[in-house]
């Protein structure tokens, strides 16, 4: 596998994993108020730079089927341990967070109040790649 292949292959799990516990785009109404905000802004901050950090340690992408169900499994109980720690599940953090994201302005004005949390939020693969705070 090439160098080019072995990086897209990477954003590619980063993209999915992310996605599989709740960073898709705003959707629904908006409901969150300030406090569930920071705490889904943070915790999704978390969980992308626990992901980048993981996928750096990896190294290559060409494993057997069997070390990416492994890997699977490792990144699941590290996104739980990360929800965890803002009493979420990944199941609650996967319902709630289109609701929580759907006000844009209101992410946006928590980001620009708190510069060092959107520096580290703009950075992340998922927002690079694609729309505001994580819509692809």
């Amino acid at each position: 596998m090439g160098i080019r292949q072995h990086t897209l292959a990477k954003c590619a799990m980063v993209f999915v994993v992310m996605a599989a516990v709740g960073l898709s785009g705003p959707t629904g109404p908006s409901w969150a108020d300030t406090q569930e905000l920071e705490t889904f802004i943070r915790a999704r901050i978390e969980i992308g730079e626990t992901m980048i950090q993981f996928m750096r340690e990896q190294g290559s992408m060409e494993r057997p089927v069997e070390k990416l169900r492994q890997m699977e499994e490792e990144i699941n109980a590290m996104v739980a341990r990360v929800l965890e720690s803002y009493g979420l599940t990944i199941e609650e953090y996967r319902e709630r967070s289109p609701r929580v994201f759907a006000d844009e302005a209101a992410a946006n004005a928590f980001l620009e109040e708190h510069p060092d949390l959107k520096k580290r939020y703009e950075v992340l693969p998922l927002h690079q790649a694609g729309g505001r705070y994580g819509a692809p």
